[in-house]
């Protein structure tokens, strides 16, 4: 669904102008449901804070039922590394790890630039779970049909 028809049915449901049989929240659940996220992460030990409020967008953005895909570049790509320290925190929180397993349960694809991966000694051997270094062309077509990026 695309911008106009979502002012459309916002104005229409503000008005209180109903359809027949719930119509409008089938509107609303297909407009939310078909709209891809990015969640762009660089950042790993340097900027701690930048790698929690992606994991953490991430997390609440997958709890409206939206497909999120967690791309990682630049040191970012060190989260996606079984070698690194599992127990870093940023303030008072939770392990960076914790976060990163809620993610992953919650079905997020983490993909991981094969550049960057490459300049870290990171390959698949060391990827943790439902990491993935991909290609470019993945990466592109990532970028290219997501309905919304976020920059960490």
């Amino acid at each position: 669904m695309r911008m106009k028809e979502l002012i459309v049915v916002s104005i229409l449901l503000a008005l209180g102008i109903q359809g027949a049989g719930g119509a409008e929240e089938a509107v609303k659940a297909k407009a939310t449901s078909a709209k891809s996220t990015v969640i762009h992460l660089s950042h790993y030990s340097g900027d701690l804070h930048a790698a929690v409020m992606a994991l953490k967008i991430t997390r609440v953005v997958q709890k409206r039922k939206a497909p999120v895909v967690l791309f990682l570049d630049l040191e970012g790509v060190r989260l996606a590394d079984k070698r690194q320290p599992q127990d870093l925190r940023w303030g008072a929180g939770e392990p960076v790890s914790n976060y990163y397993k809620e993610v992953v349960k919650g079905g997020s694809k983490v993909l991981v630039c094969p550049h960057c991966a490459r300049a870290a000694g990171l390959d698949s051997k060391n990827l943790r779970e439902n990491a993935k270094i991909a290609t470019e062309e993945e990466i592109a077509d990532t970028i290219v049909n997501a309905d919304r990026i976020m920059d960490y």
